[in-house]
């Protein structure tokens, strides 16, 4: 769900907290990779109807209170973002101008917080693969969880995403074969989308309809895109790093180093394409690889390491320390900074990923020699 802070705020914090801790090891052993990888995985058929679903499992927003004459920058940086928030009838424009479709109700319900939305996207559009990813990714429907997996993989095939929560799910339920089966498909597949480019681009819209600024209504999108995919992958990253060991402990040192290459592959994949242009994706990603990485012989060498263990960790340390300064004092360059400037970071940042646009940002707040 949406964060009590903006994202652009918690970025740094959060992003370096959960990417360098420890992730710790837990689940059993069953079956190898070599295993999963020679046996192929068929889709499971559909057959239950959800046209009709139950209310989501979702709380109503919460009421912000007495209002108050904060300009929308101060909203943006405050623990308070109810007045970000757009109502139903400022929606209303831009749900017509879309002819209220999935992508629309799924946008209108991250502007407001208003769970009728989401229910009318659901019942209305429950084939398309945005609605099912928003499905799964909030668990709105445990008990029918698996049924819309299944309907997310069909929809979206190329999309690895869908394969790595499935792994995650069947691993939490000890069903380690079928989860290899997932993992090997997902590291077939080149694309992973979390659908965070057509949110970011969907609430600019949102908030240009509802006749905010340029400036407020980019930086605002950017602040309210929901990130639910984010601890399911950490968790997938912990639980391969586990069977890694696992392998390692029993002597099966091909299935272990599968392991460590599906491991690196699952960072990397969250790191690309729409998933990239977070900075919390790429912190999450980082510590994935090196969770991944940490507990390995340190002189190994791997080919799509470029080169050996300790050198990449070392690598994804020395990152690490360079993204430190480079987000340190964007909150206070946010409060200051004028509506065009604003617009070019923002511009960028759709570009280029957050990375890069608060690299450029840093290079400009550098005085010349």
């Amino acid at each position: 769900m949406r964060t009590a802070r903006p994202l652009l705020v918690i970025v740094l914090f959060l992003g370096i907290w959960i990417g360098w801790r420890s992730l710790q090891v837990s689940h059993t052993n069953e079956g190898s990779v070599s295993q999963a990888q020679s046996r192929p995985s068929a889709p499971s058929k559909v057959t239950k109807s959800v046209m009709a679903p139950k209310a989501p499992i979702i709380s109503e927003p919460e009421s912000s209170g007495a209002p108050t004459n904060r300009t929308w920058r101060e909203n943006l940086m405050s623990e308070d973002t109810e007045g970000l928030k757009l109502s139903r009838e400022e929606l209303a424009g831009y749900l017509q101008a879309n002819r209220t479709n999935a992508e629309s109700l799924l946008i209108a319900w991250q502007a407001s917080g208003d769970r009728e939305f989401l229910r009318l996207a659901v019942t209305n559009f429950p084939n398309d693969p945005f609605v099912q990813y928003s499905v799964v990714a909030h668990d709105l429907f445990p008990e029918d969880r698996r049924e819309w997996l299944e309907r997310f993989k069909q929809s979206d095939p190329n999309n690895s995403l869908a394969n790595y929560l499935s792994a995650r799910d069947l691993m939490k339920e000890g069903k380690t074969e079928l989860a290899l089966q997932e993992l090997v498909a997902a590291s077939g597949k080149t694309g992973f989308n979390d659908y965070t480019r057509q949110k970011m681009v969907g609430l600019e819209e949102a908030y240009l309809q509802a006749g905010r600024s340029a400036a407020e209504s980019k930086a605002t999108a950017m602040s309210s895109v929901m990130l639910p995919s984010l601890a399911p992958m950490k968790e997938v990253g912990r639980q391969m790093s586990e069977l890694q060991q696992q392998y390692v402990q029993s002597g099966d040192q091909a299935s272990a180093d599968a392991m460590v290459r599906m491991g690196v592959g699952l960072a990397r994949n969250l790191d690309s394409g729409p998933a990239s242009q977070t900075l919390i994706n790429h912190l999450v990603s980082m510590a994935i690889e090196r969770a991944t990485l940490t507990k390995l012989d340190g002189e190994r060498e791997f080919d799509f390491l470029g080169g050996t263990v300790a050198q990449r960790i070392a690598e994804l340390k020395a990152e690490r320390e360079q993204i430190r300064p480079i987000t340190a004092e964007f909150q206070n360059w946010l409060l200051g900074a004028s509506d065009t400037e604003v617009i070019a970071y923002f511009n960028r940042l759709s570009t280029y990923g957050e990375l890069s646009a608060m690299k450029w940002l840093k290079q400009r707040q550098v005085s010349p020699p």
